[in-house]
């Protein structure tokens, strides 16, 4: 856990992280309307909590893992780890998460933004071929 005071100079908790400056909202309630945009990004999976996340493996290496959402915009995310002792933050590293989609997904997606009458053209039969094959198998099933 860390120190208010080392929270306030790093931004480590959603409270700090979030900033809703320029929202006229923001302007008038701005407690009120940071509580409720984390609220809502919780629900959505978008914003979590994973205490005891952490395994420390060969004393000094650790590793972690997290599930991404799937309607994640791909780009690049920084990602920061903070090295804390007694409370307080002794390090910081900083990198660059790339997200990409690739395989089939990436695939689907190029098709649907670069090509879309094709992508239409392709789903259209995909339904009519899973349509006709549910049918088929029912009827021989359900005689």
């Amino acid at each position: 856990m860390i120190s208010h005071v080392e929270d306030l100079i790093h931004n480590v908790a959603l409270d700090q992280a979030v900033l809703l400056i320029g929202d006229p909202q923001y302007e008038r309630y701005p407690e009120d309307h940071r509580r409720a945009l984390i609220r809502l990004r919780h629900e959505q999976g978008l914003y979590f909590r994973s205490i005891g996340g952490v395994e420390v493996t060969q004393g000094t290496l650790f590793e972690t893992s997290l599930a991404l959402p799937g309607r994640i915009v791909e780009g690049d995310y920084q990602a920061r780890v903070l090295l804390l002792r007694d409370r307080k933050v002794i390090d910081v590293f900083e990198d660059t998460i790339f997200v990409r989609r690739v395989g089939i997904e990436r695939w689907v997606y190029n098709a649907a933004q670069e090509r879309p009458a094709l992508y239409g053209l392709m789903s259209i039969a995909l339904a009519l071929v899973a349509g006709w094959t549910a049918s088929t198998i029912f009827r021989v099933l359900l005689p």
